[in-house]
């Protein structure tokens, strides 16, 4: 079944992009690699495992990798409920006798 893995890793020139690439070209099941090195975000799909995906990266690049953080869509963005003060009522304490207790 094919899956897309999008996963973070520090690239700081075209050298680095081509390396990340060559790592990548060596997974079996590979269908597409999105490169874009401004964000050092790497988007691959095809048949692949996010673990065997991060795995070829980081051993072949000596890079450190890891899954891209996914930003939530605004439509799955919900407002928590802001919370309504209640008023608290002080407990009435009855007051302490304080007449001395006959012997």
């Amino acid at each position: 079944m094919s899956q897309t893995v999008i996963f973070k890793v520090r690239m700081s020139c075209e050298g680095c992009v081509g390396v990340v690439k060559a790592a990548l070209e060596t997974l079996e099941g590979l269908e597409s690699i999105d490169i874009n090195m401004s964000e050092d975000k790497v988007i691959v799909k095809g048949e692949v495992k996010a673990e065997e995906v991060l795995e070829a990266v980081s051993s072949e690049t000596g890079k450190k990798v890891s899954l891209w953080e996914a930003e939530p869509k605004s439509a799955d963005i919900v407002e928590a409920p802001t919370p309504v003060p209640q008023q608290v009522e002080a407990e009435a304490k009855p007051e302490e006798d304080n007449a001395a207790v006959a012997a």
